[in-house]
């Protein structure tokens, strides 16, 4: 999902909500705060592999 993320050209959207307000697909902070905290969860998982 990360790497379509990346191609699509979506960069590392933050928590403080400049991506959420210019967002073209209206995409809400709630949306992508829990993709962050996904994607925090599946980098540790991978780490302790």
């Amino acid at each position: 999902m990360i790497a379509q993320h990346d191609a699509e050209g979506f960069g590392g959207c933050t928590n403080i909500g400049e991506c959420a307000s210019v967002c073209p697909k209206q995409i809400p902070l709630e949306s992508i705060a829990q993709l962050n905290r996904d994607l925090m969860k599946s980098l540790f998982r991978r780490e302790g592999k």
